[in-house]
Order: structure tokens, then C-alpha cells, then sequence
């Protein structure tokens, strides 16, 4: 629905409830006592003239939203094709990396720094959460959200530093050593083994930061090959073609 539809619709509405009671109350002029106002038969008439453009409005919001609701699953069936192509590529190009252990999303970024983290690849399909509210500067993905580059980070060297440290000492260390994390939430990320987040930027716009292209793996070691791996094709050909989705998905997504 093109910008200004639904004002041009509520505009229609009004306008078309208001001629037709107007044309009512011109009739009631010339036909006697049964279109005086207030009677049965004139007051079932401004009903129905008042029923049938609001309904008629109310059927085209409708249309709207079931419109929005397909091109939003389309939006992510497009996506998850491409996350999945990706976790098979990088464990055919890493034989020691099990393919249980790598999961691939799509971050999208909202305007307010939160993430909309609706699009992803993983076998077992299901993984415990975090309960971590990632955002823009919060973790591996939201540093380079933030950094507008590409990370990838092997997690044991975070985790190592809070086991020397403490959680005092290591929540005083600089946020970008730490990725924006305290102590507390690096223990509840402590079954990653590492991440490779990559910036997904508008094509017609390469200042806006649509997604981030997120690769996270929990195996007990490989991380490295996984690393190789996207940093080259076909991880490199996937991630551009996530980013032409999310261009031209970029009114739907209002960034």
C-alpha cells in the first residue's frame, strides 16, 4: 500500500458516509413521513449508509494486513534458505565441525538498537536462549553493528579472561575487549564457542546497517575453519544475497 492509501481511504469514508446521509435527508423532503428522521425506515437507511463504506474501509485494512503478514513470510523463507546453504557449506569445508553444532541467522536491525532475530538455521531446531537482550554494541553481532565491520571472535579467550579476572575486575575492562558484555552474561553464553557476524548494508544506501549475517557455533573446537570459511565463497555469495533481500525488503522493515 502506496504511503498515503490509508488516509485517502478514511478521506473516501468520510466523504462517502456524508453524501449518502446527505442524499437521506434531501429525500426526506419529498417522501412523507417515512423518511422524517427518526423513523424506523430512516434511521435503518443511515445504518446502512454509514455500515457499508466503513465496512467496505475496515475489509481493505484487512487486505493490507494479510498482504504485510505474506510478504513477511516470504521475507523469511527467503532469507532461511540462504542460512541453511551456509551451515551446509561451512560443514562440508570443515570436517571436523559438526553440522549439530552450527546454527546461521539473520539479525535485522530496528531503528531503537534492538534486533529482530526472527530468521535462522539450526539443527536441532531448538537451542536454550540466553535471556540476553542483544542490541546495537552488545555482543559479537551488535559490535559489529556497531563498528559497521566484520568480527569474528573465538569466545574462549572472553571466557578465560573472567576466569583470571573475576567478575569485578573483568566488568572493568574496556567495553570493546569485552563486546559490551558483563560478567554475567558472558557465563550465560559460555556454550558458544565462537561467533562471525557480518554487517549487512542497504545496496542503494551503504551508511545503513539493515542486518547482520550472524554464524554461531558450539562445538568444542574447529572454530577456526568455520572462521576460514565465511570469510570466503560461497559464505561471501549468501551473505550478499541477504542483503539484496533485506534492500529490497527495506520499507516493509521501516529502517
Amino acid at each position: 500500500m502506496r504511503r498515503f492509501e490509508v488516509q485517502f481511504f478514511w478521506v473516501a469514508m468520510v466523504l462517502g458516509v456524508y453524501l449518502a446521509v446527505a442524499t437521506l435527508l434531501r429525500a426526506a423532503r419529498h417522501h412523507g413521513a417515512a423518511w422524517e428522521p427518526w423513523h424506523p425506515l430512516f434511521i435503518a437507511m443511515v445504518i446502512a449508509a454509514v455500515f457499508v463504506p466503513i465496512y467496505g474501509f475496515l475489509k481493505t485494512l484487512d487486505a493490507r494486513e494479510l498482504a504485510v503478514d505474506a510478504a513477511g513470510r516470504k521475507l523469511v523463507t527467503n532469507l532461511e534458505v540462504f542460512c541453511q546453504r551456509a551451515v551446509s557449506a561451512m560443514a562440508e569445508k570443515c570436517p571436523e565441525v559438526s553440522v549439530n553444532d552450527l546454527s546461521v541467522h539473520v539479525w535485522i536491525c530496528l531503528a531503537d538498537g534492538g534486533f529482530d532475530r526472527r530468521v535462522s538455521f539450526m539443527l536441532p531446531e531448538a537451542r536454550p536462549r540466553s535471556g540476553i537482550d542483544w542490541r546495537k554494541g552488545k555482543g559479537v553481532a551488535g559490535t559489529a553493528w556497531a563498528r559497521r565491520e566484520e568480527i569474528g571472535t573465538d569466545l574462549s579467550g572472553l571466557n578465560a579472561d573472567l576466569a583470571t579476572l573475576g567478575e569485578e575486575e573483568f566488568n572493568r575492562l574496556s567495553e570493546s575487549r569485552r563486546y559490551g558484555m558483563s560478567a554475567a552474561e558472558v557465563r550465560k553464553t559460555t556454550h558458544c564457542a565462537g561467533i562471525y557476524a557480518i554487517p549487512l548494508f542497504a545496496r542503494d544506501d551503504p551508511f545503513t546497517t539493515l542486518g547482520v549475517f550472524v554464524v554461531d557455533y558450539t562445538g568444542g573446537g574447529g572454530f577456526a575453519c568455520v572462521q576460514r570459511s565465511a570469510e570466503e565463497w560461497p559464505i561471501r555469495v549468501y551473505s550478499g544475497a541477504c542483503e539484496e533481500i533485506l534492500t529490497g525488503a527495506r520499507s516493509m522493515l521501516g529502517v
